[in-house]
């Protein structure tokens, strides 16, 4: 079932305003481990080269220390600028903490007072690491910076390496409506600082609050899409947001070999009772306050079915065109969590898994034969299931049985790879279901980046 609740805001009707910019930069030892300084430079100083002429930026790294190498209440120097990022050596521990409230603050200290020019105030923080001086508690580091950030600040966060702690700064992002960068290796990097100049993001809402409620013989499940933000009960989803950001791009496009994505869709599993002869499936309220208001706007939304919930058959019916592709890639994502999961304990498990898969993505894709997403999630799973059968010869460990599988707890997730789906290793009672809710469409609080 899909729903959407559409905002009069588009890219086209604001226009990009100065933009004050505070880079927050690691520059503790690990950082020279395959030249992640050198690449995280050479990104900088691109970046100083993209600026409009009445952009301000401020400068800010953190080892052991805290050093402030440009500021944002003095006339933008870009020879300076270029000089002190050219400067910057990697050494000490990670002051994580200090550095990102310097960071803010400083951010947070230049913000327009009512009344003056408009200015967008955003933050780009880079790390390769976990905190290792000062405060390093996630909730705490968390805190803090939410304190700044709901002023009106936008946060991006860039983790390279395997030794980041993804979910801090994946939280730090989605908690300000910012972009969140998970990398593999350096070389990655560079690029990054351009792409995110080139991404206007413009808070439109604060205090944002989604509640979804189903009908009587409706039970919720799992909430896809809202990250940390979602509360799920089997009577009710609520999602509260400080802020709410408009993204897009500005530079004309994508080039090939770009990222794609992003948006803001919330996936809603659940179940039914088998007899449920009703067509009202549930009721969604979206309250939030415009950024330049002071009375808030709500606005409800009733879903229905296209027919009586318990006349649905085995085959999967959509109620709109859209949920095709949304209900394939959410598919792809819980397979793929539940391969992951059980790929050592099970692997034969997870390679059946794998195959059905592949296999009604294949299906779904002869609807959408040019989709990208799709292709690659089928070439994703399809080197997984490779890895997954190597792992099993080298182990010499025998296939799955016929059957032995559908009952699965590490091999289920919501389509027909088994019989029964389950959430938290418990079978679920009914018919399963899913809802899209389009909020905001084409606008997101988090902007989700996939290479």
């Amino acid at each position: 079932l899909h729903g959407d609740i559409v905002s009069s805001i588009t890219p086209e009707t604001i226009e990009q305003p100065p933009l004050d910019l505070v880079l927050i930069v690691d520059t503790s030892a690990s950082m020279a481990h395959d030249d992640r300084l050198e690449h995280t430079k050479d990104g900088l100083m691109q970046l100083v080269g993209e600026l409009a002429p009445e952009d301000r930026v401020a400068l800010v790294t953190y080892d052991s220390d805290v050093e402030i190498h440009a500021n944002l209440a003095e006339p933008r120097d870009d020879e300076a600028l270029l000089a002190a990022i050219a400067a910057l050596e990697p050494e000490g521990s990670t002051a994580f903490y200090a550095g990102l409230e310097a960071g803010l603050a400083m951010a947070h200290d230049a913000l327009d007072p009512i009344g003056a020019e408009d200015r967008a105030s955003r933050a780009i923080l880079v790390s390769d690491g976990v905190p290792s001086k000062g405060v390093i508690d996630r909730d705490e580091i968390l805190a803090m910076a939410d304190g700044y950030t709901k002023a009106g600040i936008q946060l991006s966060a860039i983790g390279v390496g395997a030794d980041v702690d993804p979910t801090l700064l994946l939280r730090l992002a989605e908690q300000s409506g910012g972009g969140y960068y998970g990398l593999a290796t350096a070389a990655d990097i560079a690029p990054i600082f351009v792409e995110e100049l080139h991404t206007l993001r413009l808070p439109i809402a604060r205090n944002v609050s989604l509640t979804v409620t189903p009908s009587p013989g409706i039970r919720f499940q799992e909430t896809l899409g809202a990250g940390q933000q979602a509360t799920t009960t089997a009577s009710e989803v609520q999602i509260d947001l400080p802020l709410v950001t408009l993204v897009t791009r500005d530079d004309g496009g994508e080039a090939e070999g770009d990222r794609r994505g992003g948006g803001s869709a919330l996936f809603i599993v659940g179940t039914y009772d088998e007899d449920l002869d009703l067509t009202a499936v549930g009721r969604v309220v979206l309250r939030y306050l415009p950024m330049d208001a002071t009375v808030a706007v709500e606005h409800e939304l009733l879903l229905d079915a296209p027919l009586p919930l318990g006349k649905f058959g085995d085959e999967a019916i959509y109620s709109h065109e859209t949920m095709i592709k949304s209900y394939a890639v959410v598919n792809a994502y819980l397979g793929l969590r539940e391969a992951a999961e059980g790929a050592r304990c099970n692997p034969a498990c997870t390679a059946e898994l794998l195959s059905r898969l592949d296999a009604n993505l294949g299906a779904i894709q002869g609807h959408l034969p040019d989709d990208e997403d799709i292709r690659d999630d089928r070439e994703l799973i399809q080197k997984f299931h490779a890895n997954v059968v190597a792992y099993m010869h080298e182990k010499d460990e025998p296939a799955a049985a016929p059957g032995s599988c559908d009952r699965c707890g590490s091999c289920c997730y919501y389509d027909d790879v088994c019989s029964v789906a389950t959430v938290g290793g418990a079978p679920s009672d009914g018919r399963q279901w899913s809802w899209l809710f389009a909020v905001f469409a084409g606008l997101g609080w988090a902007a989700w980046r996939r290479r």
